[in-house]
């Protein structure tokens, strides 16, 4: 994607995401939540478990995502 746009909101045990295009047209959005938790899940499409021990891994497993999704 060119002039992709993502936008994070971080909380205090969840980190959301949206990208959107240059044009401000919504793509891929989700969220990690229950950081820091043994219930941790990322949410993008589909919920998975995951090991989110704090916001960072968090922040990485999101990236890694989007990443995998060409983004």
């Amino acid at each position: 994607m060119s002039g992709t746009i993502l936008v994070i909101n971080a909380g205090s045990s969840s980190v959301k995401f949206a990208v959107f295009d240059g044009a401000g047209v919504p793509g891929l959005s989700g969220a990690a939540s229950e950081i820091g938790s043994t219930t941790a899940r990322l949410l993008a499409g589909a919920s998975m478990k995951a090991n989110l021990p704090d916001h960072a891994a968090a922040l990485q497993a999101i990236l890694a995502g989007l990443r995998r999704q060409g983004v």
